[in-house]
């Protein structure tokens, strides 16, 4: 687990994609392997969302901003959630591949409720957006605080079955951080 500025992602990224030329293989692009047991993936990922969670740090300490749990499972969205004050103009997107991932978040956490729909940005909010995360679209250049991420790697080259897969996903992660944002990964 690491916790990386956007200048230190370049080398990251390559350490990756050294990871990635030495036997990674893909799935043809389906992120079927998720539907067939959903609660039990999401119960793995809750397991093991520390890293997601240290975002909270990064979020008070500057006291607002926007950020994004890429791959998101939902257990570490509410977690963050139940540890941000209110009143702080804090924006989180919980963002996966996955609608049926998406969709599960507010039948499975219901106190993040209030929080989805909020339309007044001096208050906290979450957003749940359906991404890929080699194709940020939704989302603009420079403009994110922070990026919490586990075990993407794998992930991304399961429904992106190419090497520069890995390279489009460090290519969005530089674009769409603030200068001075952060990623915590494992």
């Amino acid at each position: 687990m690491c916790a990386l500025h956007r200048n230190s992602l370049t080398s990251f990224a390559f350490l990756c994609f050294i990871v990635n030329i030495y036997g990674f293989h893909g799935d043809n692009g389906s992120v079927d392997h998720k539907k067939l047991h959903l609660s039990g993936y999401l119960k793995q990922i809750s397991d093991e969302q520390e890293e997601k969670t240290q975002l909270v740090s990064h979020i008070i300490s500057r006291g607002g901003g926007s950020y994004i749990d890429l791959g998101t499972g939902g257990d570490s969205v509410s977690y963050v959630l139940g540890k941000i004050p209110n009143d702080l103009p804090v924006t989180i997107i919980a963002s996966d591949i996955d609608q049926s991932v998406l969709n599960s978040i507010p039948e499975s956490h219901p106190e993040v409720l209030s929080f989805l729909g909020q339309d007044d940005d001096t208050k906290l909010r979450l957003k749940l957006v359906r991404m890929d995360a080699t194709n940020m679209f939704p989302i603009k250049e420079n403009s994110i605080d922070g990026i919490g991420a586990s075990a993407l790697v794998h992930e991304v080259f399961s429904y992106v079955p190419a090497k520069s897969s890995l390279d489009q996903l460090f290519i969005e992660l530089i674009r769409v951080m603030k200068k001075d944002g952060v990623l915590v990964y494992r």
